[in-house]
């Protein structure tokens, strides 16, 4: 069993070198990064929002009884967790799209490259964009695409917004 693992990890580290990834096999450049990796991430990104409105919720419920005295205390320790572990999953989200980025090969043309996480009061999504590097504002481009997102079809973008560059 043990020699088939290995044969198994061999063969597959050789079609790798001779056939390259599965990411990067599927085109170079940004429509690599928009097919493979921008929907994976995104998704990544609102599933923890989602995950973390639900932990909120129900912290908030668990202080509900609690004596107005002593609720400050009860709200901090029911939603430090939710946060600590949103925080923890974002830095996932974004470690995972940056190796999907790396392996999409170097990108066309010169330009600045971010991956943004807005946040519109519960919910969040995410999205790459990239902009001119001379640009004096590098983030309006991600400010544009998510004023367009369905995701906020219901109320105007004017959450928070975070840009890692690339």
């Amino acid at each position: 069993m043990r020699e088939l693992r290995f044969v198994t990890l061999v063969a597959l580290a050789v079609f790798s070198v001779l056939f390259g990834s599965p990411v990067s096999a599927a085109g170079g450049g940004s429509v690599c990064v928009t097919e493979q990796c921008e929907g994976k991430s995104r998704t990544c990104v609102e599933t923890l929002y989602a995950e973390t409105d639900t932990c909120m919720k129900a912290g908030r419920k668990k202080c509900d009884t609690v004596p107005m005295a002593e609720k400050f205390n009860c709200l901090r320790d029911a939603l430090k967790p939710c946060a600590l572990t949103r925080n923890d999953k974002r830095e996932h989200c974004l470690t995972e799209f940056r190796a999907c980025y790396a392996a999409c090969g170097p990108l066309e043309g010169k330009r600045a490259d971010y991956w943004c996480v807005a946040d519109v009061g519960n919910r969040g999504t995410a999205a790459f964009c990239a902009t001119d590097p001379e640009s004096d504002k590098p983030t309006d481009a991600c400010a544009k695409v998510f004023a367009k997102s369905k995701a906020f079809k219901d109320e105007p973008f004017i959450g928070g917004m975070t840009c890692d560059s690339m």
